[in-house]
């Protein structure tokens, strides 16, 4: 779940199963349900609620059986773009979700204006794919970066748990699970480092402060 910033909303991600997932937003002064967005598919992952900083659009990243895709919808559940990653990168369906975890292997976050940073990872490959999208143009603002993680010590377990965009440093930070941080300059894609944090296991993360 998360709280929209303007704190009119609550947004939920919930499920029937593998096949049914649903965005629901409740009004936070109503009591009401506001809207149902369904994703409908064969083995679904979705857990994360990502949101621009007016609180008013957001963003789910999503899999669906190794194919990637982030949906954008606006605070009445009108949805703005449906990219499939998966097309738009021409990646195979080899990366699939890993039984037991909620996570869908791909993230994403809203950067400057409004704009959004997607990244999703084939976890067979150890490899980061990520690039700046506008939803409004529904088209990429920078090329495709492609980054191998070669430690040793990551596995085809790891995979990425949360993107933070922070204000202060302009920097995009993905934390993976097996305790690795990816840096991404977002105006300068190719700007880019992988370092081990720890060697334990990462597990739910916020950011305070940017």
């Amino acid at each position: 779940m998360a709280i929209a910033y303007d704190s009119t909303a609550a947004l939920a991600i919930v499920t029937a199963g593998d096949e049914h997932f649903e965005l629901q937003s409740w009004s936070l002064r109503a009591f009401h349900n506001i809207f149902k967005k369904e994703y409908k598919g064969t083995y679904i992952k979705m857990n994360l609620v990502e949101q621009n900083i007016a609180g008013n659009i957001f963003a789910v990243a999503y899999q669906d059986n190794g194919r990637f895709y982030v949906s954008v919808v606006d605070n009445k559940g009108g949805e703005l773009d449906n990219l499939d990653v998966t097309e738009h990168l021409g990646l195979d369906t080899l990366s699939k979700p890993i039984t037991g975890f909620w996570e869908p292997m791909i993230t994403c976050c809203f950067i400057e204006n409004d704009d959004l940073f997607i990244q999703v990872y084939h976890r067979l490959h150890k490899k980061q794919y990520h690039f700046t999208y506008s939803y409004t143009k529904h088209d990429n603002l920078s090329n495709t970066i492609i980054t191998a993680n070669r430690d040793p010590s990551c596995t085809q377990k790891n995979f990425p748990v949360k993107s933070f965009y922070s204000t202060v440093t302009k920097n995009v930070l993905t934390f993976y699970r097996q305790g690795f941080c990816q840096t991404v300059n977002p105006a300068y894609p190719a700007e880019t480092r992988i370092e081990k944090i720890t060697d334990k296991d990462l597990g739910n993360m916020y950011l305070l402060f940017d």
